[in-house]
């Protein structure tokens, strides 16, 4: 496969990364405003459902990544990770999949039974402590998510490195 191809496949999978980010944050907006909480345990299932893409978009641009690093140091006299840009790159990327392959979903997971609990109206006298709790959590981590995203765009559209191959 050109190193072009797998470029093209690796912005695709940036682009489904953020596709998968930019609705989850307005979802959790939406999920912090509604009143109801039947319509809010509804929501959390959307959520949910854009979550479940998270590990193939992860893994697609893991991949692409891989293949754009070994097309770009092909017969390099240097190794990747002696360009600096480009090891806090992978950092960044290792610190977004872990958050939102493990982090997310925990959290996700909890209040989405905090929720499902005030709705069948059986929650303990703490649930409403709690459900803050996990609302300033979760809205702390979509806010680091979008900036160790947004450093990954920069990296890669201002940094030093560029594409090797022509489209």
């Amino acid at each position: 496969m050109n190193g072009s191809f797998i470029h093209l496949f690796h912005l695709l999978a940036f682009g489904l990364v953020a596709a998968t980010l930019i609705p989850n944050i307005l979802l959790d907006r939406r999920i912090r405003a509604e009143p109801d909480w039947g319509k809010k345990l509804q929501i959390g299932g959307i959520m949910r459902m854009f979550g479940a893409f998270a590990p193939w978009n992860i893994g697609l641009l893991l991949l692409t990544g891989i293949g754009n690093i070994y097309n770009r140091f092909l017969g390099a006299p240097h190794s990747w990770y002696d360009e600096h840009w480009l090891v806090v790159k992978v950092c960044l990327f290792a610190i977004v999949a872990f958050n939102g392959l493990l982090i997310a979903p925990k959290l996700g997971m909890k209040r989405a039974g905090v929720i499902k609990s005030m709705a069948e109206k059986n929650a303990s006298p703490s649930a409403e402590k709690t459900y803050a709790d996990l609302n300033r959590k979760i809205r702390l981590l979509f806010t680091v998510q979008t900036v160790l995203v947004l450093g990954i765009l920069y990296l890669s559209v201002f940094g030093p490195g560029k594409h090797p191959g022509v489209f």
